[in-house]
């Protein structure tokens, strides 16, 4: 440039020339072209990297216009030409010109206007700097973001980007679509952990695992997490979220809805469990059916021969003297003969209620019947009571019909059960707790409802061991009338559980049984009385259920309880005891089916 100038534009003296010197290295080492017009735009300089972007040299263009504005900029570079001359300079002005060979270069152009030494505008200096590269990199950025905005946008899964301060910037279309909410409903974290999870112990725990778990992550690392989250409107689903921690320290976060799926998860788990459960059950068939078959003929054939023998014995021994001796047998023979009508009082119920009505008695049960009424009063010397016989066919016929549903106070059919329990088994060391509600009556017939709670009592006394103890509860819960009944006894095990209400299943081992008397520990039974109760509550509409631990000291069926808590020599005292096995028995009454009212006591407290 400064061998073009005209003449007498630079003084010759020494500080001019190192000013020269100084401005000359600075244009030509410039990494940007430059470019030195007139205030005609003929052209006066370039430097190295003007020639080296643009291919132009200058003795090519000296004195001349160079010829590199498109056709479709030369009216903004008229704007700008006019602008600089307004304002003297123009800056960062972005804009394309033509290289020599014809190639189009994106641009960023600043002008200004130099001045001679008399402060006269002298020509124009402009500097362009190619941006080809950065405006190629930008449209490339651009068309990622736009190609990324559609994928997420349109992703199957929900996404939301959250910064480092727990802001959310961005929900796509599918987080909407599977939760309900929107941007606006979720400013922030807090307003998503509020609404995501409202139940406070399950927020506080997701809280926890959120802040403790990413506190330490590098970006790029994840890890997936499964939640169950409550929706906008109230809906609960499962869901898999995928957190990812970004370079910027803010979190991209996938939210896949495997409802669904789980439940799905669940029901086949569920199939395979019962499918596992009715081979399991089609194995025991065959050897429950043989305890049965077992248990029933040594419960019945056990009685028949002790009476059997008994008369024998009375029969020979009538003529010799000693009424204490016939006492004694005929007491024994007495106790065979109540666990016999026991057992046919629980058939008759059976078969009355597995049935529609009841057919004739054969005229050979009917003759047995009848002698045997005739024989009441008759050779009993060991005491005045009459001896006991099975319930008339009117009784059985009658049970669970609604015409002898009366209104009960629960708490009183209770304690009369437990009474009638107790006096049963005077010898007995337990103590029977009454805690049902006071008020609290139910529509229902007294006979059924006897039989239930009073069967449940003696199955909990027979299988608690003396010096332990019995409660029985009564309230309302969920619209039911419910009574409880819970021993802390030797419990049920699991194999026994599955049977337990299904008839003629006793828990004990048939070599272990011997026939004593109902009340007493570990007393038995034939098994019908639970499927009595579990006909009943199919007929007549209520629940029965139960749960069960078996004593950690005696796990199985064929370990033995003292029957007397003293005598253990497992444990220390009656509380080891109680907390070492038992069970609930839970009997509940729908109020849509019997109608039941709870009302405060007009006096007197619960027993």
């Amino acid at each position: 440039m400064l061998e073009h100038l005209e003449d007498g534009y630079f003084e010759k003296d020494e500080a001019l020339r190192v000013s020269e010197a100084r401005y000359r290295s600075f244009l030509e080492s410039s990494p940007d072209p430059i470019v030195i017009y007139d205030l005609e735009g003929r052209t006066k300089y370039l430097n190295p990297a003007f020639e080296r972007t643009f291919g132009w040299r200058l003795e090519e263009v000296a004195g001349k216009r160079i010829e590199f504005v498109p056709e479709q900029q030369r009216q903004e570079t008229r704007w700008a030409i006019e602008q600089l001359l307004a304002e003297r300079s123009v800056k960062l002005f972005e804009t394309q010109r033509l290289t020599k060979d014809g190639r189009l270069l994106d641009v960023q152009l600043s002008s200004a206007v130099y001045s001679d030494p008399e402060g006269r505008p002298a020509g124009i200096i402009v500097t362009l700097r190619d941006i080809s590269g950065i405006k190629r990199a930008q449209s490339a950025l651009t068309e990622s973001e736009l190609k990324f905005s559609i994928l997420i946008q349109e992703a199957p899964y929900g996404i939301a980007i959250i910064d480092r301060n727990g802001g959310y910037r961005y929900l796509n279309r599918k987080f909407t679509e599977i939760f309900g909410y929107t941007l606006a409903d979720l400013p922030d974290g807090r307003a998503w952990f509020n609404s995501a999870f409202p139940d406070a112990s399950e927020r506080k725990r997701a809280i926890s695992v959120w802040k403790s778990e990413h506190a330490g992550w590098v970006p790029g690392e994840t890890k997936p997490y499964v939640r169950k989250v409550t929706c906008k409107n109230g809906e609960k689903k499962i869901i898999r979220f995928r957190p990812v921690i970004m370079p910027t320290r803010d979190y991209f976060v996938s939210y896949e809805d495997i409802t669904e799926m789980e439940t799905a998860k669940k029901r086949l788990e569920q199939a395979h469990r019962e499918l596992k459960q009715a081979h399991l059950h089609l194995r025991s068939l065959e050897q429950l059916r043989e305890k049965a078959v077992h248990h029933l003929s040594h419960e019945l054939g056990t009685p028949v021969a002790v009476l059997d023998a008994t008369l024998k014995i009375l029969g020979k021994e009538m003529a010799v003297e000693g009424g204490e001796y016939y006492s004694k047998l005929l007491e024994r023979g007495r106790r065979c003969l109540q666990r016999l009508e026991a057992i046919q009082v629980q058939m008759n119920d059976v078969a009355e209620l597995s049935r529609e009505g009841e057919g004739p008695r054969t005229e050979a049960a009917e003759k047995d019947l009848s002698w045997l009424r005739r024989q009441q009063g008759g050779t009993d010397r060991a005491s005045d009571r009459p001896m006991p016989f099975p319930a008339d066919r009117e009784e059985a016929a009658g049970i669970g019909r609604r015409s002898g549903e009366r209104r009960l106070s629960l708490q009183e059919l209770i304690q009369e059960e437990i009474d009638k329990a107790l006096a049963r088994c005077p010898e007995r060391l337990l103590r029977v707790l009454n805690k049902a509600e006071a008020g609290l009556t139910v529509q229902i017939d007294r006979s059924v409802a006897g039989k239930v709670v009073g069967g449940l009592i003696r199955n909990a006394i027979e299988n608690t061991p003396d010096g332990g103890q019995i409660v029985l509860k009564a309230g309302e819960k969920d619209g039911m009338a419910v009574v409880e009944v819970i021993d802390f006894g030797v419990g049920i095990t699991g194999d026994n559980q599955r049977h337990l209400f299904n008839g003629f299943f006793h828990t004990q081992d048939t070599k272990f049984y011997t026939t004593k008397r109902p009340y007493d520990f570990n007393a038995g039974g034939a098994g019908s009385d639970l499927m009595r109760m579990r006909l009943f509550a199919e007929r007549l509409g209520f629940s029965i259920a139960f749960k069960s631990r078996r004593c950690r000291y005696i796990p199985r069926d064929e370990d033995a309880c003292p029957g007397r808590i003293s005598k253990c020599r497992f444990i220390r005292s009656s509380k080891e005891c109680m907390t070492s096995g038992g069970t609930k028995f839970v009997v509940a009454f729908p109020g849509e089916r019997f109608s039941f009212e709870a009302k405060a006591p007009t006096s007197g407290a619960a027993c």
